[in-house]
């Protein structure tokens, strides 16, 4: 029968708010500070000379192909020297930058005209100025794109959170998910997957509001003007 019973129990049974903001605030950064930092390294790739450009951007894609778990033993070892677990730092530094991204946006960055840089460059624009005043309104497209990838993936993301965050008041909702029913001798499934309903709904609505840019983004992904 309907009930709207499990979803109370479950909003009861852990200190759901504090994890929402902690998935919020660390999705969030780590979103826009990735999206930055790999755009800028996209517009390196695509619009400046430099010496073993293409060997360096090929040594970036093949970061792609290694698996987390290869260095997560020095990573946390590096960062407990540090004196950084249990706070978000690791969290964020470790996901700010991927090939993925990088790949995506210096697809776009070709596609863009190069009479628009050159007419830049006549006017006095600098490398940065025309990467942040030309290249990126021009790539919203892209940006969209990786938002919903790069939120939906760090959103769900358990293997650092569950590392590096061990204070309960520093948890996500995925390591709640996780620690859900602790208490009771058995978990409780109703509640269980009531608590997945409203865990799962951020990323949906993210998706619904950038899905008409997310379309074009995956449509333009390999045109080359």
């Amino acid at each position: 029968k309907w009930t709207y019973e499990n979803f109370v129990l479950a909003w009861q049974a852990m200190s759901w708010p504090r994890m929402f903001f902690n998935s919020a605030f660390l999705t969030t950064t780590i979103t826009v500070c990735n999206l930055f930092v790999s755009s800028l390294a996209a517009f390196a790739f695509a619009r400046l000379r430099f010496p073993f450009k293409n060997v360096i951007f090929l040594l970036v894609l093949a970061t792609m192909i290694v698996p987390d778990q290869v260095d997560l033993i020095p990573r946390f070892l590096m960062m407990s020297q540090w004196g950084l677990v249990n706070t978000y730092i690791p969290v964020i530094l470790l996901a700010l930058v991927h090939g993925f991204p990088i790949f995506l946006y210096r697809q776009f960055f070709q596609s863009l005209p190069q009479e628009l840089f050159d007419a830049a460059r006549v006017d006095g624009a600098g490398f940065f100025r025309i990467y942040w005043s030309l290249a990126m309104p021009l790539t919203w497209a892209a940006s969209a794109t990786l938002f919903i990838f790069t939120f939906l993936g760090h959103w769900n993301a358990f293997l650092y959170p569950l590392l590096y965050l061990q204070d309960r008041n520093l948890h996500t909702v995925q390591l709640g998910l996780a620690f859900f029913g602790d208490e009771y001798a058995t978990t409780p499934i109703g509640p269980l997957m009531a608590a997945s309903v409203f865990v799962a709904l951020p990323p949906v609505l993210v998706y619904l509001m950038l899905q008409r840019h997310f379309a074009r983004g995956v449509v333009m992904t390999g045109v080359k003007g």
